[in-house]
């Protein structure tokens, strides 16, 4: 992958027919730190807070899966790595990264942040 803002990795990763990574256990977010980690440093994970108002947090497939900023909650159970204190802005747009000095821990930034990212199949 090459260094670009969220919407361009999300864009990259469909024209392979792929999505933005979706992390749903600590063993998944463990093997992406551990792997695309070595290689890539920080990479865009496939998690934004949605631009309507509700301060929801989706992955691309449209699954919620955290409320609010710091002090907020994950929606139905939902795995979430956020850093200790992530998220802290919630204003759109506004994308996850997984941080390598972090051990994986995902930081939220401008989605127009340069970095590398990480597609999947599901």
């Amino acid at each position: 992958t090459a260094n670009v803002g969220g919407a361009q990795a999300r864009d990259a990763c469909a024209g392979f027919g792929l999505r933005l990574v979706r992390v749903d256990t600590i063993a998944e977010n463990t093997f992406l730190w551990e792997t695309a980690s070595s290689r890539f440093g920080d990479f865009w994970i496939g998690a934004q807070v949605v631009a309507d108002g509700t301060r929801r947090w989706r992955w691309v497939d449209g699954t919620e899966f955290w409320e609010g900023t710091l002090g907020g909650s994950s929606v139905d159970g939902l795995f979430a790595a956020w850093e200790m204190d992530q998220p802290d802005d919630d204003a759109p747009p506004s994308c996850a990264v997984a941080r390598d000095r972090m051990l994986g821990r995902w930081h939220d930034t401008g989605c127009a942040t340069t970095i590398d990212y990480v597609c999947e199949y599901y």
